[in-house]
This record gives C-alpha cells, sequence and structure tokens, in this order.
C-alpha cells in the first residue's frame, strides 16, 4: 500500500531512500486519512521501536525479547486527536470502523476521546502484556492533571508526559496551574528510568530516596505518576 501510493514497484523499493521528505509526508498523510475515514486509526507506517522496523507485531514478540521492559500510557492518550474534528466527522470514522463510544460519559469529542484511548493504547497495552515476562516487565500510568489543556477539553492526553519527564521548559507552560507538581513528578520519572538503564529495573537508590518499582508480575501493579 505504502509503495503503490508512492509510485513504486516493490522490486524497486531501494528507491525509497531518494524520496523527497515532502513525498514521503504526503503519502503517509493520504494513507492515514483513508484509513482514519474508515474508522482503521492504525499508525499508517508500524509497527517500529526507535527507528528499527520490527518483523512482527509486539504483541507477539513480547516473549521472545528475553529483555525487561517499562512500557506504559498516559490516562487519556486519544483526547488530543478528536477536539480538532467535528462532530459528523467523528460519528461517521467511529461508526465505519465499529468502535463503540455512546458508553462514555460527556460530550461527542470527550466519548471518542477515551473510546480512541481504549482502542488504539488501553487494549494493546493489555495484549502486549498477556504476551510478556511479567515478572521483568514494569507498567507505568501518566495521570498528572494540566489545568490548560482542560479548558479546551483535552486531557492527559498524548505525549505530555515528554515536558515533564525531560525537562522541556519550552513547553511546561501547559502545566501552569499545577506548576508544583512537575518538578517532583519528572524528578521522580527520571530516577526511575535512570535506574532501569542501569540495572534492568527501574528502581530508585541514589542516596537520596529509595523506593522499589514491583513488576507487572506483582498483581498486575502499575505504577502511577500524578
Amino acid at each position: 500500500m505504502y509503495l503503490e501510493e508512492l509510485g513504486i514497484d516493490y522490486h524497486d523499493v531501494e528507491l525509497v531512500k531518494y524520496l523527497a521528505p515532502q513525498d514521503v509526508i504526503r503519502a503517509n498523510l493520504a494513507i492515514r486519512d483513508r484509513r482514519w475515514n474508515a474508522g482503521d486509526f492504525r499508525c499508517v507506517f508500524s509497527p517500529a521501536v526507535d527507528g528499527q522496523i520490527l518483523r512482527g507485531f509486539p504483541k507477539e514478540l513480547a516473549g521472545k525479547c528475553g529483555m525487561p521492559i517499562v512500557v506504559g500510557k498516559n490516562a487519556n492518550e486519544g483526547s488530543i486527536f478528536t477536539r480538532t474534528t467535528s462532530p459528523s466527522d467523528l460519528r461517521r470514522m467511529f461508526e465505519a470502523g465499529g468502535i463503540e463510544y455512546e458508553k462514555y460519559d460527556g460530550n461527542i469529542w470527550d466519548k471518542c476521546g477515551h473510546a480512541l484511548s481504549e482502542t488504539i493504547y488501553e487494549r494493546p497495552l493489555s495484549e502486549f502484556l498477556s504476551g510478556c515476562d511479567q515478572s521483568s516487565t514494569y507498567v507505568y500510568d501518566f495521570d498528572m492533571p494540566i489545568p490548560l489543556l482542560r479548558l479546551f477539553g483535552v486531557e492527559d492526553c498524548h505525549m505530555t508526559e515528554l515536558p515533564v519527564l525531560l525537562q522541556m521548559d519550552r513547553y511546561r507552560g501547559v502545566y501552569l496551574g499545577n506548576m508544583d507538581s512537575v518538578p517532583r513528578v519528572g524528578g521522580a520519572m527520571r530516577r526511575y528510568w535512570a535506574g532501569f538503564a542501569k540495572d534492568g529495573a527501574p528502581d530508585i537508590s541514589d542516596g537520596v530516596e529509595c523506593s522499589t518499582w514491583p513488576s507487572y508480575a506483582s498483581g498486575g501493579y502499575v505504577k502511577r505518576f500524578r
């Protein structure tokens, strides 16, 4: 499908290397729009992790990697993707994909945001966890209030953890109204991630604080950052 959109025969796949970035972006957007209009909200060119193409779906490969894993999501990943779409288009797209959204509370944007979060984040995460070695898998949920974004009906959505985790000061303005929590939550996240990079387990033991993050095998434990 991707090569067809680019006008390249699969025998000449090497030509992809020489395409202008604008052509690659155009093809991605065209395929995405066709999929979304049909109610298919999967990523256009996937699955991939850090630029490396996986030869299978993550949920099928999870139990074969033999390495510790940190995996998680934000509390309402999908809310940012629905706010810019009209109610009529949302209904058409979600009904075309057979995605149930009326069971959620709120307006049409809230309902579709929660339905999208469940469909492309929560459900795949559950499938992934069912196939991995849960004794070396550590799960988190980022659920930090963002008052400024909530004024626009957007909750703890996709990518809102990055300014906190990475100390991205130019984006910290979105946390106005909750700035006291940013250093505390961000500092804890960085120390847990550092422990994972060092020892394969996201525990804190830095002379200032000692804290253990149990694996998912410990009764389905989920670390909540809030």
